[in-house]
């Protein structure tokens, strides 16, 4: 560190040292010696410093103790060199060297006297030494030991064992912004004995070259120490501002290592680890995938894992999950027993063998995978099914996760629909929000299906594979039963009214055959629809504007609305002629509609859904589970769903009931 100081603010008078005895580290060009090109300098007076903590950005004190007994002064006193500036990388750089026995340590001031060299290549510099241009000294040392306290809230870091190596010429004096002050600083260690360094009176014959020679190694070997640890961390450019500043190779380490360690924080890192797959699980994955693509599971590829099983049938296909499972002479085991065993319950029971050695499944011990197998299997045959039959409610339905089977409001918020004048000085009014609720509760619906011992074996899956499709389409069919019976069945409403009420909802047209002009009251119903009413009751709710999106029809009355909708429909009279918001409708057909009323059609608002669809988790999809039963050597499959459909509002849909 170079030892150049300033009072720092933050600390009080009395734990500084003055700008006076600051001063007194410099040269005296007055006792310049021309014939032996010597003088005298003062190269420390310990003189506090404010520093900051490269590593923790924290700032403290730094103190020199001046007790000759926390001076290691070994180096100093053999001849140490006289820098430029504290530039160590090249031996131009050395103006002069410590005369070896010069230096001294007394009443809290260090000095020694220099030889500058006659060198022609820092002649200029050496001329500004003589003539007291240049009179600022700046010493470089190693903190070996430190103590540490806390003044008025400040951190003090005393040096009570450090070691000065050598002394520069600096332009500046005591500049506390400096931070160069060390060019090698290494972590405070304890040691079990001061050294104690008196002052020395006499040293013996230094080779001074030699000293030099030493000097410029270890600088060149610390320059390269620096530029390989940058290069290792990819901050090559980095490495030249370490080395001209003096830092030492390990604090330049340090502090590149802390670069990279800040960058790391400000960058988005993935730390997934991806842990590959076992050998058995790779089989058991490519078990599956040869069963799914042997069936024709839809958007399912053969893969290198499935390629192994392919040939196989459903009896092998079961032994080889028992070998899997680690069952003792399953590989030998007969395709019959297999079955038996990788269909049969997890109980605990034993293996024996018949006379030839044959490993029997006489109450045998099972951990087959195989059930769960051909349920993974099964559900992909389910998700067909399902996904098969067009769910079309989607304009008018909104779905919501609900987390158990208890009872779920849907609460409707009254709209404020307007801002009240306020009189100058008058106090504001607060509006009143009126609500409306209804209420459902989830129900559970499924069916089961078996799979016998005697399909395994005859490597049958046809029959089940069609039944779970089957099953798959029938949760379907459920939502589109329970959401259309909304329609047919004019549920009753949180008010106590039907969902379609020409008295108290407006929403049912005067009854007439599918035409433009019911069609027509039908979307002024829509139009003049408000919103929730305030609490003091009364028609106060907002006024909506509904605009009509969709036609819902039963299919007796499907040709009949692709005329009015259709872009190729040509008009023949006025009362025929379409509207272009007519040709804009959306047309849902549903043959549900026909049992109940072949000539009733629905027009609903866009963008406004009035049913809910209550699902539990947020799952529309059909769950399947397995069950190995023992009685009857069978697999049975169970498909449910939890679901729940209810009119929320009716104000976004509108009915015709048909002709009288």
């Amino acid at each position: 560190m170079s030892h150049e100081r300033n009072n720092p603010p933050a600390l009080a008078a009395e734990h500084t040292r003055s700008i006076d005895d600051d001063a007194r580290v410099r040269m005296a060009p007055g006792t310049w010696d021309e014939e032996s090109r010597t003088l005298d300098i003062v190269w420390s007076t310990g003189a506090d410093v404010q520093r900051s903590d490269w590593l923790t950005g924290d700032r403290y004190i730094e103190r020199l103790s001046m007790d000759p007994a926390h001076i290691r002064l070994d180096r100093l006193n053999a001849g140490a060199p006289l820098l430029d500036s504290h530039r160590s990388h090249g031996a131009a750089n050395v103006v002069g060297s410590i005369v070896p026995g010069s230096v001294r340590v007394a009443d809290g001031v260090g000095t020694a006297t220099v030889r500058l060299t006659d060198a022609e290549d820092v002649a200029s510099t050496v001329r500004k030494i003589i003539d007291g241009s240049l009179r600022s000294i700046s010493v470089g040392y190693r903190t070996h030991g430190e103590t540490r306290e806390t003044v008025d809230g400040v951190e003090i870091r005393t040096a009570t064992d450090w070691e000065p190596h050598e002394v520069s010429a600096v332009p500046v004096p005591a500049d506390a912004r400096a931070q160069t002050r060390t060019m090698e600083r290494e972590p405070p260690q304890e040691t079990d004995k001061m050294q104690d360094l008196k002052p020395i009176e006499t040293a013996p014959t230094v080779d001074a070259d030699a000293i030099r020679a030493e000097a410029v190694e270890a600088e060149r070997k610390r320059a390269a120490d620096i530029r390989e640890a940058a290069a290792a961390l990819s901050l090559g450019d980095k490495a030249d501002d370490f080395i001209s500043r003096g830092v030492s190779a390990d604090e330049a380490r340090a502090a590149l290592i802390n670069m990279v360690a800040k960058a790391d924080e400000e960058t988005d890192v993935n730390n997934t680890i991806r842990v590959g797959k076992s050998h058995d699980e790779q089989a058991r994955a490519g078990l599956t995938n040869a069963l799914e693509h042997r069936v024709g599971v839809r958007n399912v590829d053969l893969t290198d894992a499935g390629r192994s099983f392919r040939g196989m049938t459903l009896a092998e296909m079961a032994r080889e999950s028992l070998v899997l499972n680690g069952v003792p002479g399953a590989a030998r085991m007969s395709l019959r027993d297999a079955v038996t065993l990788a269909m049969a319950p997890q109980a605990a029971r034993k293996l024996s063998t018949d006379w030839n050695g044959n490993v029997r499944a006489i109450g045998a011990h099972s951990t087959s995978d195989f059930p769960y197998l051909l349920a993974n299997v099964a559900n992909k045959f389910l998700l067909d099914g399902y996904q098969t039959e067009a769910l079309n409610f989607e304009a008018f339905v909104r779905d919501r996760a609900v987390p158990d089977f208890k009872q779920v409001s849907a609460v409707k918020v009254g709209e404020i629909t307007s801002m009240s004048a306020k009189p100058e000085g008058s106090e504001y009014t607060y509006a009143t929000v009126g609500e409306e609720r209804e209420v459902y509760t989830l129900a559970t619906y499924g069916k089961g299906v078996k799979l016998t011992r005697e399909a395994v074996i005859n490597d049958d899956l046809g029959g089940f594979q069609q039944v779970i499709n089957q099953m798959g389409r029938a949760w379907a069919f459920t939502q589109l039963d329970l959401c259309w019976a909304i329609f047919t069945g004019n549920p009753a409403m949180g008010d106590g009214n039907n969902l379609f009420d020409s008295s108290n909802h407006s929403n049912v047209g005067t009854n007439g055959a599918l035409a433009l002009g019911t069609l027509a009251e039908l979307k002024k119903l829509l139009r003049l629809q408000k919103g929730v009413p305030s609490t003091s009751g009364g028609s106060d709710g907002a006024q909506l504007n509904l605009m009509p999106g969709y036609l819902c029809v039963p299919a007796a009355l499907e040709e009949t609305a692709l005329g009015l909708i259709a872009g190729d429909y040509a008009p023949t009279t006025a009362a025929t002629a379409k509207n272009n918001w007519v040709r804009g409708l959306s047309l849902i057909v549903e043959p549900r509609l026909d049992a109940a009323d072949a000539n009733a059609y629905y027009l609903g608002a866009m963008n406004r859904p009035f049913i809910e669809r209550g699902l539990l988790g947020g799952n529309a999809n059909p769950y399947i589970d397995n069950m190995t039963d023992w009685d009857t050597d069978c697999v049975s499959y169970k498909v449910r769903g939890d679901v729940a459909f209810k009119a929320i509002d009716w104000r976004p849909i509108t009915k015709n009931a048909g002709p009288s």
